[in-house]
């Protein structure tokens, strides 16, 4: 497959290095962009490049994992949704994880029920059973959703792409941007990026018939293409994130909703050489509170988690292994994802509460989405850049996200409120046991409903069949 693309540049810009999808940002989304891209029957001849400004994985000559988990989960991890865990099969990068084991642990924890409560005990219930009646899962003994160490997920990631041939440009720090006046095909000019190897103190500019823009909530990428990014961090809510050791092994996601935000316990490693199962805590709360957590020693702030969740059905916690760590939480959003060849995806397109665990599946569908748009324009004979398909993408990207914005806010400020606590009660009893509004809720939050939800073409991407674990 030869783009348009590359034929259409004019030639003032022919000595440059020029590839056909300049990929910026080597984390969770854009390592997907580039691995699909490597995947897709479409777009597996492309001439792909990845930038991140740091240092990340070279190639491997093997298809099994080229690293290994740490002795301890690391804080960071992501609720992978079937539809998401779809992807990654698709893309290779599932079974990496799946093989990836330390001590007979995997940095995979599948969970097949999840309960969400709040402090007058008004409670929902979901469990795969619910998810197989949704058409969220073939069958019922599949989990609903993966709990996914991130660092093992982008390595696992990086080892695909660049085991298929992407060029991994980094360090590199993205200096300038210059991108064409008009789209596509009002203008044929390629986009132009400048990047500097700070350890050499080299740069290089290269050209490019598309730049996804994957690189974070900060995006360097977004600011240069001038693309507004709007909201910001919540007024007085931080993250505070820790790991427990459990007294119980757990197959089952856990949120309580307190007065100051959501605090969600999920299982990440199933059993560790101590015996103690592992979970991760995400506690959303007031900035003083979250400084005073990450204050505690490992038996206080188990202490501390035991006593949010008393009287509620989580397991207790033994000991927090390790500190708690602080992070800011916000809402913002790019009200326009594209620019001439240029589009954003993930955390530089907008960023959403974590409190249903969506921001990583949203980056997903954003690859997915990115990487059959490219497959579109390949196959349609269009350049890869062709502007009338990208503002089809950000319309389908930014109308989803807005969703979800607004959808977490409002159960965010519903759950805030003690004046709401008996509508909230009846309104959470009637989700629970009318089964249309559950398998409702199921489906979309199983990543199955959206525009880019359904099923993967076995043809175009050569989906492997789903991994059963």
């Amino acid at each position: 497959l030869v783009p348009l693309s590359v034929a259409s540049m004019s030639s003032p810009h022919k000595h440059k290095k020029f590839f056909d999808v300049v990929v910026v940002g080597g984390g969770l989304v854009g390592a997907c962009v580039a691995a699909g891209l490597k995947q897709h029957r479409l777009t597996a001849s492309l001439n792909v490049a990845l930038i991140d400004a740091a240092q990340l994985q070279g190639p491997s000559s093997s298809s099994k994992p080229s690293f290994s988990l740490p002795p301890e989960p690391p804080l960071r991890v992501s609720t992978v949704t079937p539809a998401s865990r779809a992807l990654l099969t698709a893309v290779g990068a599932w079974d990496i994880l799946l093989n990836l084991q330390n001590d007979n642990t995997s940095s995979v924890a599948p969970f097949h029920a999840m309960k969400v409560w709040d402090a007058n005990n008004a409670s929902i219930n979901y469990t795969s059973q619910d998810a197989f009646q949704a058409g969220a899962i073939p069958t019922p003994d599949e989990p609903m959703a993966h709990v996914v160490e991130n660092d093992a997920l982008q390595q696992a990631m990086l080892q695909v792409a660049t085991n298929r041939g992407v060029h991994a440009l980094w360090p590199r720090k993205l200096t300038s941007l210059t991108l064409p006046k008009h789209d596509v095909p009002r203008s044929n000019e390629p986009a132009q990026l400048t990047l500097l190897d700070e350890s050499t103190g080299k740069s290089e500019t290269i050209s490019t018939s598309l730049v996804v823009a994957a690189d974070g909530q900060r995006s360097r990428t977004r600011q240069l293409a001038k693309l507004r990014y709007e909201g910001g961090p919540y007024r007085d809510q931080v993250g505070a994130v820790f790991t427990l050791a459990l007294d119980e092994p757990i197959d089952t996601a856990y949120q309580k909703f307190l007065p100051t935000g959501p605090l969600a316990l999920l299982p990440v490693r199933a059993a560790l050489p101590s015996g103690a199962p592992r979970a991760n805590v995400v506690w959303s709360t007031t900035a003083a509170h979250a400084a005073e957590l990450c204050s505690l020693d490992g038996d206080a702030l188990a202490a501390a988690t035991n006593g949010a969740l008393e009287g509620g059905p989580a397991p207790r916690a033994i000991e927090a292994v390790g500190v708690a760590r602080s992070f800011p939480l916000s809402m913002s959003m790019a009200p326009r994802m594209t620019a001439p060849r240029l589009v954003l995806a993930g955390d530089a397109a907008r960023a959403v509460h974590p409190l249903a665990g969506q921001g990583a599946n949203l980056g997903f569908a954003d690859a997915r989405a990115a990487v059959e748009t490219i497959a579109s324009c390949a196959r349609s004979g269009l350049d890869l850049g062709d502007g009338a398909s990208w503002q089809r993408y950000g319309d389908l990207r930014l109308a989803e996200g807005m969703a979800w914005s607004a959808s977490l806010e409002l159960i965010r400020r519903a759950y805030a409120s003690e004046a709401l606590s008996g509508a909230r009660f009846v309104g959470v009893s009637v989700m629970d046991q009318v089964s249309p509004v559950k398998s409702l809720l199921v489906r979309v939050a199983s990543g199955v409903s959206g525009a880019y939800g359904g099923a993967l073409d076995d043809d175009e991407w050569g989906t492997a069949p789903m991994s059963r674990k």
